[in-house]
């Protein structure tokens, strides 16, 4: 399962095998499935949850041919089934476990990246090389415990990409993480991973991440109005803050609040897709296509959020996979968690368009499916 979560965030250190991460993932599951088969305590043994491995292989067979048919996208499609039937026959017991143990190794990563990334704009003498990604699409200085983009050089803090290609997705993956993690982020990793949030400058996060504490909140469900109240206040406190800090003019004004201001009647941080790709999908939706969508291949790189998904699977698409994650969701006992998990992924759909990224799904279901919120007392916390 770490295969399969790291697989979509593109680890630099994985560049070189990244092709054989799901594939492997896939055999290292049906090995899992046949070992525990005969055993007195089966891995695999939730009965409810026929129906969304159907619907979850239906939207990967979906996706899969109405886009360019190769072997690899084969091997990927049938790697994915079987990484989403052994989740989706896990006990919730077990997908806390399996859960606990990605946000550990996850948070640890966090940890050393952070440490390293603070201390290089402290001063320290860190050494790095050049590092390219999908035919020099991404270019960066590679510090083995993190990456700079060089497109943020010349920013007075660059972007945090930790060992990933895009700072975005450190940040939501971090999120979703400790949407999963709630009432256990004491613990000194999820604490690391809270601050690879801050360090993204991810507007996505800094966004998603306040909303995921007053879901915890309300999930909780105990006198919430006075954290709420606090919260707020916190919150404001923080806005005054980066506000009058040196008149407003630094990197989190720059890179948070000021896309979020209004100009010329839209959100300025609304850069999710460019006016070639919107003329592309007016045309689209006036042709028999909207229905099973166009192969967005062929599109020029960065273009992202739910309307990418709709040109590359039209409306059929869309179905499905609202179809998919309903059924996800009607899965969990506790309805606010179930809840709370839709509404982050709903979010995040609409931002980047990646609902089916398996570092998604994975804490996104944990969090549907949670039957504890308690934390572990036996391990160490901060």
């Amino acid at each position: 399962m770490l295969l399969f979560f790291f697989a979509d965030l593109h680890p630099w250190f994985l560049w070189p095998v990244e092709m054989l991460m799901m594939p492997t993932g896939a055999l290292l599951c049906l090995v899992s499935i046949l070992i525990t088969r005969n055993s007195e305590n089966p891995l695999f043994e939730r009965d409810d949850s026929i129906r969304v491995i159907f619907l979850c292989s239906v939207m990967y067979v979906y996706s899969m041919l109405t886009s360019q048919i190769t072997v690899g996208s084969i091997v990927v499609s049938v790697s994915a089934i079987i990484a989403f039937y052994c989740l989706l026959k896990l006990s919730p017991q077990n997908m806390e476990r399996l859960l606990n143990m990605i946000a550990t190794i996850y948070g640890f990563m966090m940890a050393i990246s952070v440490g390293a990334f603070i201390a290089v704009l402290l001063g320290v003498n860190i050494p790095f090389t050049d590092a390219e990604y999908q035919d020099g699409n991404y270019h960066y200085l590679n510090y083995k415990f993190f990456m700079i983009n060089l497109g943020d050089m010349k920013e007075e803090m660059p972007r945090f990409c930790s060992y990933f290609i895009e700072p975005s997705h450190v940040g939501t993956t971090s999120c979703f993480l400790l949407l999963a993690q709630w009432g256990k982020w004491r613990k000194w990793y999820n604490i690391a991973t809270m601050l690879s949030i801050f360090c993204s400058l991810s507007l996505a996060a800094y966004v998603i991440f306040p909303l995921i504490i007053f879901l915890g909140l309300w999930s909780d469900g105990k006198k919430i109005l006075p954290k709420i109240a606090i919260m707020i206040g916190l919150l404001v406190i923080f806005f005054i803050g980066v506000m009058s800090y040196e008149g407003g003019d630094n990197v989190l004004y720059d890179r948070i609040f000021d896309r979020l201001t209004i100009e010329n009647g839209e959100l300025k941080g609304n850069n999710r897709v460019d006016a070639d790709f919107h003329n592309l999908l007016m045309d689209m939706l006036d042709s028999p296509d909207i229905f099973f969508g166009r192969d967005g291949s062929k599109l020029d790189w960065g273009n992202s959020g739910a309307t990418v998904f709709l040109y590359d699977y039209g409306i059929v698409g869309m179905i499905l996979l609202l179809m998919m994650y309903l059924s996800v969701f009607l899965l969990g006992s506790d309805k606010k968690r179930a809840i709370s998990a839709a509404i982050i992924i709903s979010i995040i759909f609409m931002v980047d368009g990646h609902a089916l990224w398996l570092c998604y799904f994975i804490p996104i279901y944990a969090t549907a499916v949670s039957t504890s919120l308690k934390t572990d007392s036996d391990e160490p916390t901060i």
